[in-house]
């Protein structure tokens, strides 16, 4: 397609545009003019309110351009004209949404449909065809073109594949009379009609969230585990649909690599986007901030547990997540506990003594609270023996509803291995749940209940088509996981746990003594299996475990076939595992060393061609460099400037192209100082963000990278100066120009010069 200035300038010379804006003051003309202009774009952010078809105004016109322009139209129909200037500076707005690889709305197709139809515009218009000597029949003609080309280009482009919030709230509704019914209690979280029907308490965190929504494009809900995060995110969401927004929603299970999610993320050209379980893909959420940054027309609401980016990032590091992380809406399981019993009392027709109300309140989680609730219901008291029976019961009873013929051996097995791994959010490999392994006491049939329509686990699938299984939250792993280890000497749980203690003892294990025994027992079982998947869940193991694990024999061994399959590190906490405990412990065990030796450098040279993640290729070569592997020398010989140089300039992470510098310094990369200038030259031309143009020159120099004074020749002062005006934070501006003085840069005179009348020149 056309540039959008080739489009507009073949329909009508920029002359007579200019002349059109001046001769009338018709709102109908102008909002039509501009509308019209904007249709050939690839645009993003367009909501065509209902009933503007046939009468369009200037509010249709905000809501496919949006403000900034619109404004500017408001001033034009003011005064009846337009200067050059406010023509351009539309057309520069234009240009801008154009230059985005997004989807155009088919409403807006259709809006410029009916204005081609629109009596209003065509009376309008036609009395200007004799001063403009325009043949309206012709363009009308050549618009209708434009609009089947256009629709014709749209139809190849796909839609984002994200779920709608609406299908999330609507999924779990299914009733065999046809009828729903709203409930209390779900574990995949509360549906469209239970907020419907009043089931769920609205807590003061959903009216800030959605209050501070309207100024800000960027908010986050922390709490802790079970605070009531995902349902204030749901409601949220269900509050949002009623105002007639898109919103989207994604779960993030940190399954697998979500490198697709980002790309299917990018596509959405407006609308909210809300993602649960943050934490689990900081990386993830990373590129969903900076896509919002880069487009106004989409709003992102992000719900995490607590992150300590202070020990993950250090003192001076930040990133766009940790920044907005500081302003995030805190969320506490009290806040909201006695509201919630009071509705459970009300819909359920319960009436509680005021001192079992106290107790259930003071629970530090939700899931415990909504369990003890339950309990109550079901027992009259909350004690821990009338707790746990109750959660026994209700997992020995899973399958009575759907399946006469299933066992309930069988749910013990599955919840019992699942919840082992979730209460740690570990998601697993279907293949390994349905391993010969455990054949014995699982079965397919059994597994497909509890999915649909008991709804109890969860299935899962990664970019690559691996299929994990999960449960909806950890605390209720945590809850079920605590319930069979209470009847540990009981009939619960005893056909599964006796093949667990079969492998405990093959494995060295004792389970008389080690209190973790299931949990790691099943954890070398999984990563024997499947040792790829061990950097991915390592970090979410508490570190009693970790200990554990580096103390079992079994395990070592295990050791250099995790280094063979060796993959990206998911998180902070496994970064930690392997700097504190796992890298001192291979340096301290010359066995064990020697067995990683042997592995052939060719198996990470081949790791570090596929990776494009320079995350992933600068913790491989820090974590070789650390354990002093062999074979180091050969990677780092082989390893061609050439190639970094496409990784980094594919790589919009300032902080892991630091990483990368500091990483090839340490390593003493002889090929550091034959990366190319323009590399760098090119990312800082290319970047808006001054605090990433400072961290890049940083490491530059701390890397003793020679070419930075051919790189700042290659910086002119006025570039700095326009992204400098540009930039509205005085602390990054000033910093730069600190690190420009101290480093020498060539122009700082003419900098200066250029800086000072503006005010702008910060140092002394």
């Amino acid at each position: 397609m056309k540039s959008i200035k080739e489009f507009v300038f073949n329909i009508l010379p920029a002359d007579k545009w200019l002349k059109l804006s001046q001769v009338n003051n018709s709102p109908v003309v102008i909002a039509a003019l501009y509308a019209i202009v904007y249709f050939g774009a690839k645009l993003h952010g367009i909501n065509i309110p209902n009933g503007l078809l046939s009468t369009v105004s200037i509010n249709t016109v905000s809501s496919v351009i949006g403000n900034g322009a619109t404004s500017l139209i408001k001033n034009i129909v003011k005064k009846g004209k337009a200067s050059p200037e406010e023509i351009q500076e539309i057309l520069n707005d234009i240009n801008q949404r154009t230059d985005k690889n997004i989807e155009l709305s088919n409403k807006l197709l259709e809006l410029n449909k009916e204005l081609l139809k629109n009596e209003d515009f065509e009376k309008s218009i036609s009395q200007l065809s004799e001063s403009l000597h325009i043949d309206i029949n012709n363009l009308k003609n050549e618009v209708n073109e434009k609009l089947d080309e256009i629709k014709e280009e749209l139809s190849i482009i796909s839609s984002p594949n994200i779920q709608k919030m609406e299908a999330v709230l609507h999924g779990d509704e299914k009733s065999s009379s046809g009828k729903v019914e709203p409930k209390f209690f779900r574990a995949g979280g509360p549906n469209w009609v239970d907020f419907e029907k009043g089931y769920v308490y609205e807590r003061n965190e959903v009216k800030e969230a959605i209050r501070k929504l309207q100024k800000e494009d960027i908010i986050i809900i922390k709490g802790k585990p079970a605070s009531g995060k995902s349902v204030i995110l749901r409601n949220i969401g269900y509050k949002l649909i009623q105002e007639g927004h898109d919103v989207y929603y994604i779960q993030l299970k940190g399954a697998a690599d979500n490198s697709e999610i980002v790309k299917e993320f990018k596509k959405i050209q407006s609308g909210i986007v809300i993602v649960d379980d943050a934490h689990l893909d900081k990386n993830t959420v990373e590129s969903f901030i900076k896509a919002v940054i880069n487009n106004k027309e989409v709003k992102l609401i992000i719900g995490s547990r607590e992150i300590d980016f202070y020990k993950i990032l250090g003192p001076t590091n930040e990133t766009n997540f940790s920044k907005f992380f500081k302003n995030a809406i805190k969320v506490k399981a009290s806040d909201a506990a006695e509201q919630i019993i009071e509705i459970y009392k009300e819909k359920e027709d319960k009436k509680i003594p005021q001192n079992i109300v106290n107790q259930i309140k003071n629970s530090k989680h939700l899931w415990i609270m909504v369990w003890k609730l339950r309990t109550y219901e079901e027992s009259g008291n909350i004690d821990k023996k009338s707790f746990y029976k109750t959660v026994k019961t209700h997992i020995k009873t899973l399958l009575n509803s759907v399946s006469e013929s299933t066992s309930s051996k069988n749910v013990e097995s599955i919840i019992l291995i699942l919840s082992t791994f979730y209460k740690y959010e570990i998601s697993v490999r279907k293949s390994y749940i349905e391993d010969l392994e455990w054949q014995e006491f699982i079965d397919e049939e059994t597994l497909k209940n509890l999915i649909t329509p008991l709804n109890e686990i969860s299935l899962s699938e990664d970019s690559e088509g691996r299929e994990y299984y999960s449960m909806h939250h950890s605390e209720i792993a945590r809850i079920y996981f605590d319930t069979f280890r209470y009847y540990e000497n009981k009939d619960f749980g005893h056909t599964i746990r006796k093949k667990i203690a079969r492998l405990a003892e093959q494995y060295g294990i004792d389970k008389d003594t080690d209190k973790f025994w299931i949990e790691t027992t099943l954890l070398i079982n999984y990563i024997e299996s499947y040792p790829e998947e061990f950097n991915r869940f390592i970090g979410q193991v508490p570190g009693e475990i970790q200990d554990t694990l580096l103390q079992n024999k079994y395990f070592l061994n295990l050791i250099p076939e995790i280094f063979k399959s060796y993959q990206s590190f998911d998180d902070y906490g496994t970064w930690h595992f392997y700097e504190n405990k796992l890298i001192p412990k291979i340096r301290s065990n010359k066995n064990l060393k020697s067995k990683i030796d042997n592995i052939g450098p060719e198996v990470f040279e081949e790791k570090i061609r596929k990776w494009n993640n320079i995350w992933d290729i600068t913790d491989l070569l820090e974590t070789l460099n650390n354990i002093e592997y062999d074979g180091l020398p050969k990677i780092l010989k082989n390893l061609k400037p050439e190639a970094l140089e496409i990784k980094i300039n594919e790589c919009e992470n300032v902080y892991a192209i630091g990483k990368l510098l500091k990483v090839l310094k340490e390593v003493e990369y002889e090929g550091l100082q034959k990366i190319r200038k323009d590399t760098f030259v090119e990312k800082i031309k290319e970047w808006k963000d001054i605090g990433k143009i400072n961290h890049l020159i940083e490491h530059l120099y701390w890397a003793r990278y020679k070419g930075l004074q051919e790189v700042f020749k290659d910086i002119k002062p006025k570039m700095l100066k326009e992204k400098i005006e540009k930039w509205n934070n005085a602390d990054d501006n000033k910093y730069l120009e600190l690190i420009l003085k101290e480093l020498h840069y060539p122009h700082l005179e003419k900098l200066k010069e250029l800086l000072e009348p503006a005010g702008l020149w910060l140092i002394d």
